[in-house]
C-alpha cells in the first residue's frame, strides 16, 4: 500500500498509457458559408424584419382604434 501521494502516482501511471506529445496538428480554417447557409440567413433576417414591422403596424391599429373610441363603449 502506498504511503504518500507520489507512491500511489507511480502505480497508476504504471497501468494508464500517457499520450504521445507530438506536434500539434494546426486547426484547419473555416471555409465560407455555403450558398444554402447564405440563403437561410437572408431568410432568416427577411423574416425578423417583417415580424417588426408586423408587429408595429399592429401596434399603431391598435392605438389608433384605441383613441378614437368612447372609453368604455362596447359594440
Amino acid at each position: 500500500m502506498p504511503r504518500v501521494p507520489s507512491q500511489m502516482f507511480a502505480f497508476v501511471s504504471r497501468w494508464v498509457l500517457a499520450r504521445e506529445h507530438g506536434p500539434q496538428p494546426t486547426p484547419r480554417s473555416p471555409a465560407g458559408l455555403t450558398n444554402t447557409q447564405k440563403a437561410v440567413g437572408i431568410s432568416v433576417g427577411l423574416g425578423l424584419v417583417g415580424l417588426a414591422r408586423w408587429f408595429a403596424t399592429g401596434r399603431k391599429l391598435i392605438e389608433d382604434a384605441a383613441t378614437q373610441r368612447a372609453v368604455g363603449e362596447l359594440k
